[in-house]
């Protein structure tokens, strides 16, 4: 579900065994790394290549970086509990993501479909 967020985003998944360049990187890009099996995010260049860990699904620290992607975007995101469950409840835009175990899975969920319906059907916001 993570790699389907960076494509949703529109970041572009590079090749971990494929050198890059700060002259030709393309920027924002993602690369897996195997060795700690994690998806890192590079948005400039600067001195020792800092990147972002990215596993929006799964992590507190993943899900504010979509919620913040999603803000600057322009969507409107809601985060809450379901009343009789106590599961999460996330809107982004116009997409509604219900009764979820997981506020990261949700969130994660409720953008791709946003971005996903933008494409498909203009603004949704």
């Amino acid at each position: 579900m993570d790699q389907e967020m960076i494509l949703a985003f529109g970041w572009t998944l590079v090749n971990a065994d494929v050198p890059q360049w700060p002259e030709t990187a393309p920027f924002p890009f993602v690369q897996f790394n195997k060795d700690w099996n994690e998806y890192r995010l590079y948005e400039i260049y600067e001195e020792g290549w800092p990147f972002l860990r990215f596993a929006p699904s799964t992590t507190w620290d993943g899900a504010g970086q979509v919620i913040e992607e999603m803000r600057r975007r322009g969507f409107n995101v809601l985060i809450g509990n379901h009343a009789l469950t106590g599961n999460w409840v996330v809107e982004i835009g116009t997409v509604l993501v219900e009764d979820v175990e997981s506020c990261p899975h949700a969130i994660t969920v409720a953008a791709i479909l946003a971005l996903r319906s933008e494409a498909e059907h203009g603004d949704v916001r």
